[in-house]
């Protein structure tokens, strides 16, 4: 069966965070697979460097953030940041940006668009950079 390793940035280690994906406190792992069942695998403290208010989107904090979660294929957060540009742009992982905040409706609605997903993320691993950032919203529309 596939699956997709998903990290979501939160700040109360229950909901996705409705900020920059750099923000977040902790980044929730889990593991969807494509039948919709999910599982929470680990959760990771956000160990990257602050950046001061009102400054988004330094390199040095970008790459801690990738190797604190090396092995996941995509990032969600709850808002589209000049990081998340980049990471479309240069790196491996396929980010995500949800306007839901509750983690088992963002389940849901991932699920219903795994199929995307998963090319997006397969793209990825072929060296491709795809331009789309899904954006997940009520009812799982995009």
């Amino acid at each position: 069966m596939r699956t997709l390793r998903l990290a979501i940035g939160s700040s109360d280690g229950r909901s996705v965070i409705a900020d920059h994906f750099g923000e977040s406190k902790v980044f929730l792992v889990y593991e969807l697979a494509e039948d919709g069942t999910y599982r929470l695998v680990e959760e990771r403290e956000n160990t990257s460097p602050r950046e001061e208010r009102g400054r988004h989107g330094l390199e040095q904090k970008r790459q801690a953030v990738l190797q604190i979660l090396t092995g996941c294929q995509v990032l969600i957060a709850g808002r589209m940041s000049p990081s998340f540009a980049r990471l479309r742009d240069g790196a491996p992982v396929q980010p995500v940006v949800s306007e839901l905040s509750s983690i088992p409706e963002l389940m849901a609605a991932l699920a219903t668009r795994f199929d995307e997903l998963y090319e997006l993320c397969q793209a990825r691993a072929r060296g491709e950079r795809p331009r789309e950032i899904p954006l997940i919203k009520e009812g799982g529309g995009g």
